[in-house]
């Protein structure tokens, strides 16, 4: 079984980080709202006066969080894919004619 090169593979992985990559941020962001939203609303029980600012502190301090750790993610996978796009280049530029 002979296996050839084939660089649209490599391209078409790069583009599917890169689709995955675009969305990442907002989702990690929404999941720290909401979680800091319900942070916030489980302090409410120990103390019933603060329902609205515990629910908007936990939901900006976990968005902000969200936010940040999705950046981080899409950084990595924005390097992945340029890691394999360099190794389609690299593999054509190093290709015997």
């Amino acid at each position: 079984m002979s296996t050839n090169f084939n660089p649209a593979i490599l391209q078409e992985y790069a583009n599917r980080l890169y689709a995955k990559a675009a969305t990442l941020v907002l989702q990690y962001t929404c999941l720290g709202i909401v979680t800091g939203a319900g942070m916030g609303f489980g302090l409410y029980w120990f103390n019933d006066t603060l329902l609205w600012p515990s629910v908007g502190a936990g939901s900006l301090m976990f968005g902000i969080l969200g936010y940040a750790k999705g950046r981080d993610s899409v950084f990595v996978i924005h390097l992945l894919a340029q890691q394999s796009l360099w190794q389609v280049q690299m593999e054509l530029n190093t290709r015997k004619p």
